[in-house]
């Protein structure tokens, strides 16, 4: 489950990553496309390619990009892992309730925001 939350976490910024790489990507082939209209001169007889028609920006690709990358973001924040030899007790901010979990290894989902798991240790204090 461990190993799921961070898949999906990963996920979640690679997806915001490669949005900014598409603007980005864009962003520079309309700065070249405008150093190459600026210099270009025919009657000069300046060697290289007439400018031809403006690069796209691809706004809705990453726009869907970010916009997706909230989901994995979301449920990755909502997988809560409790240690074993600890209690976890989930407190929900809305409805004042405290719901007791065991003590084994676990993994729990919660609402992000509005729950919150807090773990114990349950183990004694063995005093010389």
């Amino acid at each position: 489950m461990l190993l799921l939350k961070y898949l999906l976490l990963s996920a979640g910024i690679a997806m915001f990553v490669i949005a900014a790489g598409i603007l980005s990507y864009d962003a520079y082939l309309t700065i070249v496309w405008q150093r190459r209209r600026l210099n270009f001169r025919p009657e000069a007889g300046t060697p290289g390619l007439a400018p031809g028609l403006a690069p796209s920006v691809r706004w809705r690709t990453s726009l869907a990009l970010v916009m997706l990358a909230w989901a994995p973001l979301l449920i990755s924040a909502g997988i809560v892992i409790v240690p074993s030899g600890m209690a976890g007790v989930r407190v929900s901010q809305t409805e004042h309730v405290e719901v007791t979990e065991n003590n084994k290894t676990s993994s729990q989902f919660s609402v992000p925001g509005s729950q919150q798991k807090r773990a114990f240790s349950t183990q004694y204090a063995v005093r010389n």
